[in-house]
């Protein structure tokens, strides 16, 4: 699109927007009526001009073009390997619901939204769990409260029938030899058992014991499994030092049983971790992908950038580490009297 002044009728072309009454005016459909630039025009016709059309792969100035978009208007890099050619928004959106979500169960959005997202979801066998954003006159903002109810509704899903799978097995031996513990539900209520000490509620245990509670009955209730996307902020939030290394275990144990992870941290011993299983293969015998994002705030213009890399030690902009080295330069300087 390039001219916002000229208009086209667009009356008997067999429009699905304007095939309606005179005088009535349509604005219900995302339908540009703007003629297209003629760049875009110039490349049609030479692929029309070819005059065969047959089976074609997606070539490589495809992806670039989207790539160099989101740099320039994002400074956002795209690497080729996360991105799929797909034929419109709505399909991409049905296959996303299949292949992260299985029949029957709840998948979440925020309305008011487009209201395709509900029939992405209703007409492959889910069910709509809706998170209505909040307007305060000017803007929306999101329910976080109303999210926790709707997280809460996960919690009181029966558990599932069947053994669990080896890699399950696992996460939840990890997760009970931290605590210590087993997890159980009696009366709509979730207690914290010890051996020889009794049964504790869960409203006495500290903010991380409870983070680690909702983990083991979603993996027991089959809500959190292969294809979920977990997303946690600030694992280390109440949690003793000496547990950051199991919990970063457990982390990398719900990654290889397929659980997608983004976790936020202001902790050393937390990034260190996972620093160290990027850094040496011993440690990471599956190969996962881990990668280290950094968001930080241009001192000139004020604008949010971010970096991804490989390891920490690559990122430029590392607020951790750069109050760990000035902790250390306020040391040395007292040592040594400067």
């Amino acid at each position: 699109m390039y001219d916002f002044s000229k208009m086209t009728n667009r009356f008997n072309t067999n429009s699905y927007k304007w095939d309606v009454k005179e005088n009535e005016l349509p604005m219900w459909v995302a339908d540009m009526d703007f003629e297209t630039a003629p760049a875009i025009i110039d490349a049609l016709h030479n692929r029309v001009d070819h005059k065969i059309f047959g089976y074609n792969t997606v070539p490589d100035d495809y992806f670039e073009a989207y790539q160099n978009w989101w740099e320039r208007r994002h400074h956002f890099h795209m690497e080729k390997d996360w991105m799929m050619f797909v034929t419109g928004v709505v399909p991409a959106i049905s296959s996303v619901v299949r292949k992260v979500t299985t029949v029957g169960e709840n998948v979440l959005i925020m309305s008011p939204v487009y209201n395709i997202f509900y029939n992405s979801i209703l007409n492959n066998g889910r069910h709509v769990l809706s998170s209505d954003l909040v307007f305060d006159g000017k803007e929306y903002h999101i329910d976080f409260e109303e999210m926790y109810y709707d997280l809460a509704k996960l919690l009181d899903r029966p558990l599932s029938k069947g053994p669990n799978t080896a890699e399950q097995n696992q996460v939840l031996s990890n997760l009970e030899d931290i605590m210590k513990g087993q997890i159980i539900q009696k009366n709509k209520k979730f207690y914290f058992k010890i051996k020889g000490e009794g049964e504790f509620e869960m409203g006495l245990l500290s903010d991380g014991y409870r983070k680690l509670s909702m983990l083991i009955y979603m993996i027991l209730s089959g809500s959190l499994n292969k294809n979920t996307i977990l997303f946690w902020d600030e694992p280390e939030t109440n949690m003793n030092p000496k547990m950051i290394r199991p919990i970063v275990q457990v982390m990398v144990a719900l990654a290889q049983m397929g659980v997608q992870i983004f976790v936020s941290t202001h902790d050393y011993f937390i990034q260190q971790e996972f620093n160290m299983i990027a850094s040496y293969p011993k440690l990471n015998p599956k190969n996962l992908d881990i990668r280290f994002i950094s968001l930080y705030r241009d001192k000139k213009t004020h604008d949010i950038h971010y970096e991804i890399e490989k390891s920490v030690s690559d990122l430029k902009h590392n607020a951790i580490m750069e109050e760990f080295d000035a902790m250390y330069d306020r040391e040395q300087r007292i040592i040594y009297d400067d």
